[in-house]
C-alpha cells in the first residue's frame, strides 16, 4: 500500500512493477482525483500564493530552492492511472473545502509538505509570511473539490 505518492515518483510504472513482485494480491495506492472537477479548482489562487511568498523571500535576500513543477508532476499521476487503469477505485471522500488564503499560507508557516525547506532559517520564514500576509487578501476564499481514492490493482496469480 502507498500513499499519496504516485504523483512523486519519477517512474510510477517501475515502482507498481517491483510491488507487484512482492505483493500477495493486490497493490493499494491512496490517490487524489486530480482531473477535470478533481483536487485544484482553485488553483491559480493557490499557486498565486506560492509565487507571492518566493517573491517575499527573494526581496528580503533568500532564494528558495526550486520545487517540481506541480501540475505536471500531477498530469504524469493522471496518465500512470489511464495506462494502466486499476483493478477498482472507491471513493474514500468526495467533499468542498472551503478555506482562506490565509489558511493556506499557515502551511508556508508549518511547513507543511516540507515547504519551504528545512534549510530555509525559521526567523525567515517568519518575515516571509509576514511580508505575504501584508501583500495578499488573506480573508480571499478559496473553494476546492478534494476526492480521495483507493486505488486497487488486484494480481493475477
Amino acid at each position: 500500500m502507498i500513499a499519496h505518492v504516485l504523483h512523486l515518483l519519477e517512474n510510477p510504472a517501475e515502482t507498481f512493477g517491483k510491488l507487484s513482485r512482492v505483493a500477495r494480491n493486490e497493490v493499494v495506492a491512496f490517490v487524489r482525483k486530480r482531473e477535470g472537477g478533481g483536487a485544484y479548482q482553485s488553483w491559480d489562487e493557490m499557486f498565486g500564493l506560492r509565487q507571492a511568498f518566493r517573491k517575499a523571500a527573494e526581496e528580503l535576500g533568500y532564494e528558495l530552492p526550486p520545487r517540481p513543477e506541480w501540475r505536471e508532476r500531477f498530469k504524469a499521476e493522471t496518465e500512470f492511472l489511464s495506462r494502466f487503469p486499476p483493478t477498482e477505485i472507491v471513493v474514500v471522500q468526495d467533499l468542498e473545502v472551503v478555506t482562506t488564503l490565509g489558511d493556506r499560507l499557515s502551511y508556508f508557516e508549518k511547513r507543511a509538505f516540507s515547504y519551504p525547506p528545512p534549510t530555509v532559517p525559521d526567523d525567515v520564514v517568519r518575515k516571509v509570511v509576514e511580508r505575504v500576509k501584508s501583500s495578499v487578501d488573506t480573508s480571499k476564499e478559496v473553494r476546492y473539490r478534494r476526492v480521495e481514492q483507493m486505488a486497487i490493482w488486484r494480481l493475477p496469480r
